[in-house]
């Protein structure tokens, strides 16, 4: 927080859905600053919320499908936002655009690292990179504190 109590980074949950050909899901943005490129579906986290609750939450609304999370990919810090990225390979539905999503497409991992930068969000290639190279971090190395 900053000295006036305002908070200075943004809290994202994103989430990894890997089908068991490697492939991952992303979602064709509709809001205005990225329109129409690439990323995982995620978005923020509401006051309270289990960040990977938060990312499956996204992934619902922004997919269509009930996923479980099995680890964390990482914790990315751009900008003014820090952005927790879960990986799910177990998931119920049949994938479709959300609120906000414009598409929704399956793609081979190295396909979609390989994306040019105008086409995917932010640091969301690194975010595959990292799943490509096996990283992985125990969905409790974050533990929410009792109120």
């Amino acid at each position: 927080m900053s000295h006036d109590g305002r908070c200075l980074f943004r809290l994202h949950a994103s989430i990894v859905i890997l089908d068991p050909q490697r492939r991952v899901l992303l979602v064709k943005e509709g809001k205005e600053s990225i329109r129409n490129k690439w990323n995982l579906p995620g978005g923020h986290v509401d006051h309270g919320e289990d960040l990977a609750a938060s990312a499956i939450r996204e992934a619902l609304e922004e997919t269509h499908l009930t996923c479980q999370a099995k680890h964390i990919v990482g914790i990315y810090t751009q900008h003014k936002a820090v952005r927790i990225v879960v990986l799910s390979d177990t998931w119920a539905g049949t994938p479709s655009a959300g609120d906000e999503i414009l598409a929704v497409r399956w793609f081979a991992l190295e396909d979609a690292i390989a994306l040019p930068s105008g086409q995917i969000v932010g640091n969301t290639a690194q975010v595959l990179r990292d799943v490509l190279n096996g990283k992985s971090l125990p969905l409790d190395t974050i533990t929410p504190i009792a109120r």
